[in-house]
């Protein structure tokens, strides 16, 4: 019996990853949680990244400040991402700030 998947408009109709079903993730990545709001989604982050060893300030324009020993310089954040990509534009920004003091 196969089970049938609801679909979103533009998607294949795969499966969904089990990986994120169960809140893991690939090496190194951070869960994305895309039940919840981006608010939501931010706290979470910030919980993540405090557990790895990041400090975070927020500034006095309302942005998260986001340091690390490992990482070459601050990376800033909105409180509230007012689109999906805000998460995504954070984890990248961390991944390229991470990669670059490695080097």
């Amino acid at each position: 019996m196969r089970t049938e998947h609801s679909r979103l408009p533009g998607t294949s109709g795969r499966k969904p990853c089990v990986a994120a079903e169960n809140g893991c993730a690939p090496s190194g990545r951070l869960p994305r949680r895309t039940d919840l709001s981006a608010s939501t989604q931010m706290k979470e982050i910030r919980r993540q990244l405090g557990r790895r060893g990041f400090s975070m300030s927020k500034t006095n324009s309302g942005h998260w400040r986001f340091e690390h020993p490992g990482m070459d310089g601050p990376v800033f954040a909105p409180d509230t991402p007012s689109d999906r990509r805000g998460i995504r534009n954070l984890h990248a920004m961390l991944r390229r700030k991470m990669r670059s003091s490695i080097l």
